[in-house]
């Protein structure tokens, strides 16, 4: 593993290492499910009470089924 990788990835997911009351996203090692492996993954930091639920679970299908309902108002 290269850390200079993780370091990357941290800055542009918002990871603060030495602050992490700062940082929007967190990174954890999970197990998946599908495939049967484990992987490091971002998982947001932050309260998210009151926050819409994409309840496809893919960010850019609920974006574009929003602009589209903008489009149509």
């Amino acid at each position: 593993r290269d850390a200079s990788v993780f370091e990357r990835l941290d800055a542009y997911e918002g990871v603060r290492p030495g602050d992490p009351a700062r940082s929007l996203f967190a990174r954890r090692w999970m197990r998946l499910e599908r495939p049967a492996l484990g992987a490091w993954v971002y998982v947001y930091a932050r309260d998210a009470s009151g926050l819409p639920i994409v309840a496809s679970g893919c960010w850019h299908t609920h974006v574009a089924g929003r602009a589209r309902g903008a489009r149509s108002a």
